[in-house]
């Protein structure tokens, strides 16, 4: 039997274990073949060992140029070696992919997203299709709230017999008006907007413009939380609604929380709240009246990101000149 090749780190380890004999021959270190060593590192560099320092050298650099212009084949080539833990598509170690393959698959991407565009636009138009045109004639806030319902009803959206979440009309004359997108379940349930943690959030906001939830108007586009996909249609259906309350109330400031409403609210689905918050809007209230128009975060938000607070305070400070007539 071939005796088990040993180096002398391991001859030693098994000695301090007490082993003295390993398949009935005494432990000693296995004797390294130079010659042999010297062949591997010829056949794994293309250099030969034993030579000349000046043949050895010359040797080397025919190799080293010979592996330069190999990579630089392989690099015109737009090769690439992706490891096994790469994130570029998880393959294995080894797998040649070509770079050639990125413009593919932009092309099949943007191949994609108009496909997405076209199927939303799809339900965009078969949505606003199945609903009829709002119109109300309400006088009152309670009228309009009995309006809402029933076309709500008609839509689908609510069962016969069920409420919808006006908001509140706080104290009069209305200075700020807050508008939300609609309300969350829990708003729902509740019976008013802005409840639980972001409604702390928001009574906390207020105290420094002097004022509490209780004594501002809110309300929101919607009346009802809508499971699913919200459409731009829904949004323009519920419009004329929202704006009989705003020239019910006459506010001074209107504050909308969150892009989801601005967005629909200032007829530009394309601004992001960074723009949104850079000026101040203007909602014409007649055609020599216009209300100053606030954009901020939803205090949902603000709630999952403390460090959205800065941004809210300046909002506060815009609110608060704007009420102050400054």
């Amino acid at each position: 039997m071939t005796q088990t090749p040993l180096s002398a780190i391991q001859v030693q380890w098994l000695k301090s274990l007490g082993v003295e004999m390993l398949w009935g021959k005494p432990l000693v270190p296995t004797q390294v073949n130079i010659d042999n060593v010297e062949k591997a590192i010829s056949l794994s560099t293309g250099v030969p060992i034993g030579g000349t320092t000046q043949e050895n050298a010359e040797t080397a650099h025919q190799a080293s140029v010979s592996t330069s212009t190999s990579s630089q084949a392989v690099e015109h080539e737009g090769i690439a070696l992706i490891k096994r833990s790469s994130p570029e598509g998880k393959t294995k170690s080894g797998r040649l992919v070509r770079e050639e393959q990125s413009p593919f698959k932009k092309i099949i991407h943007g191949i994609q997203g108009k496909q997405h565009a076209y199927h939303r636009q799809l339900r965009e138009n078969q949505s606003a299709n199945g609903l009829a045109v709002p119109v109300s004639h309400a006088q009152t806030w309670d009228a309009l709230a009995n309006d809402i319902s029933r076309y709500y009803q008609e839509w689908g959206w609510i069962t016969q017999g069920s409420e919808v979440l006006m908001g509140q009309q706080g104290d009069k004359p209305c200075s700020l008006m807050i508008i939300d997108e609609m309300p969350s379940t829990e708003d729902f349930i509740a019976g008013e907007l802005f409840s639980g943690s972001s409604g702390q959030l928001l009574e906390n906001m207020l105290k420094p413009l002097g004022l509490g939830k209780s004594s501002v108007a809110m309300t929101s586009l919607l009346k009802v939380p809508l499971s699913g996909e919200v459409l731009s249609s829904h949004y323009t259906q519920n419009l004329p609604f929202l704006r009989m309350q705003i020239q019910w109330l006459q506010p001074r400031c209107i504050w909308l929380l969150g892009s989801r409403i601005a967005q629909p609210f200032l007829s530009d689905v394309s601004l992001q709240m960074d723009m949104l918050r850079s000026k101040t809007w203007f909602y014409p209230l007649s055609e020599t009246q216009k209300v100053p128009v606030i954009v901020s975060h939803h205090p949902s938000l603000v709630l999952l990101n403390t460090g959205l607070k800065a941004d809210i305070w300046e909002d506060l400070q815009k609110v608060d000149k704007i009420l102050k007539g400054i």
